[in-house]
């Protein structure tokens, strides 16, 4: 995972370095670098009152032009407060700490003496904080926000869909969905040992429908809802695509996730084993060209497609992203990622396995369906699930067999 950091600092922060770092050649002056500095509250820019937490409480009132002053009394615990330019700091904690050394501002382990004209340099928070002690007492004469630009989570998914850093040969044109605009790399699907097209396919997952939380049921029959990795719609619009439990990829009533389809009126639904291209009522569903929730025109990938993927490896299906130490090397152009499931509101396996719904059911159990899973060292094109989980859908175009 990539991640980019930077931390500017604007020009001043050189200038209160030379400052202080001219201060310590005065033989009368102490001064300390602020380089291990680590202080346990944020320094604002506001004029608020706040409290300074020592040994004992104090505050600030705005506007005031309170300071540090040097004292000889016996109670060296009293409070104390800082100056901004000779306004009152605001929000700041601990900046200055009493001690039994009057005058001293403290910083983990190191103190610096307060002594006219001498010059303090301390980090707070996101703050380079520069301090010059005036009349015996600290002043903070400036406070420069480091600006953080925050890593990025997330995957450079430049070679998502490369082979070996190249283009992949077999790459299709890309289409477009009606429905939302949405464009999807594709790839030419060629049958074993031949240079001939066998189908064309989705060369990434689809991602179509609302987001939902994944601590939501999808029980909305009115539209489609889908997950995304870890909630967040990143991981859907960049090629993982959206996660869907099976009632749901089929374009059913959620009523299919827990009863066989069409044997009661809350799934009156049924897969689509009808058209033309069937010559084996048997194998009907292996070959089922059934749409689901895929655009008009192409089909959720059945079993009879995935059994061509089966005829090549998997590691030539596995994006060369991802997947970490496997030898993933994508040269069908499948570009398979391992975005996981959704199990009971929880996301697994991210990183280590992906899974892909079929439009069949398993014969046995109507809480059941089938799918492919490919893992490190693991495919299953014929693997039982639950119809509750949330897998991914790859669609394949039409075509006539």
């Amino acid at each position: 995972m990539n991640t980019f950091k930077k931390i500017t600092i604007t020009s001043a922060v050189a200038f209160a370095l030379f400052a202080f770092n001219a201060c310590g050649d005065d033989s009368n002056s102490t001064s300390a670098s602020g380089e291990n500095s680590s202080l346990s509250s944020a320094v604002e820019d506001d004029e608020s009152s706040s409290s300074i937490n020592g040994d004992s409480s104090s505050s600030v009132t705005p506007g005031s032009s309170s300071s540090v002053i040097p004292s000889d009394s016996e109670d060296s615990n009293s409070s104390s407060s800082v100056k901004v330019n000779g306004k009152s700091s605001s929000s700041v904690n601990k900046v200055v700490s009493s001690s039994s050394n009057t005058n001293d501002v403290s910083s983990s382990s190191r103190r610096a003496k307060c002594e006219n004209d001498s010059v303090f340099v301390d980090t707070v928070a996101n703050y380079i904080v520069t301090y010059k002690c005036v009349d015996g007492a600290w002043d903070v004469l400036e406070m420069i926000k480091i600006d953080v630009e925050v890593p990025d989570p997330h995957y450079d998914m430049s070679e998502q869909f490369k082979f070996n850093s190249m283009e992949n040969k077999n790459a299709g044109e890309d289409f477009t969905d009606s429905r939302d605009g949405q464009i999807y790399k594709t790839i030419n699907i060629l049958k074993p040992s031949s240079n001939e097209i066998a189908f064309r396919a989705f060369a990434e997952n689809l991602n179509f429908g609302t987001q939902i939380k994944s601590n939501e049921i999808n029980s909305d029959d009115s539209k489609v809802e889908k997950y995304c990795y870890n909630d967040d719609s990143w991981y859907c619009d960049n090629g993982f695509g959206g996660l869907y439990t099976w009632s749901e990829a089929m374009g059913f009533h959620k009523a299919c996730d827990t009863t066989f389809v069409g044997t009661t009126e809350s799934c009156p639904d049924m897969i689509d084993t009808t058209a033309e291209h069937y010559s084996n009522p048997e194998l009907a569903f292996n070959y089922a060209q059934h749409r689901g929730i895929c655009p008009e025109g192409w089909h959720i990938m059945n079993l009879n497609e995935w059994k061509v993927m089966k005829e090549k490896s998997d590691r030539s299906l596995k994006s060369r992203l991802v997947w970490g130490g496997s030898d993933a090397y994508n040269s069908t152009g499948m570009s398979a990622l391992p975005v996981g499931k959704v199990d009971a509101g929880e996301f697994k396996y991210f990183g280590e396995h992906t899974y892909f719904w079929h439009p069949k059911e398993f014969a046995t159990d109507e809480r059941g369906a089938k799918s492919t899973l490919i893992a490190d060292n693991l495919w299953n094109i014929e693997s039982n699930a639950d119809k509750s989980y949330a897998y991914s859908v790859r669609c394949v175009e039409n075509y006539k067999k």
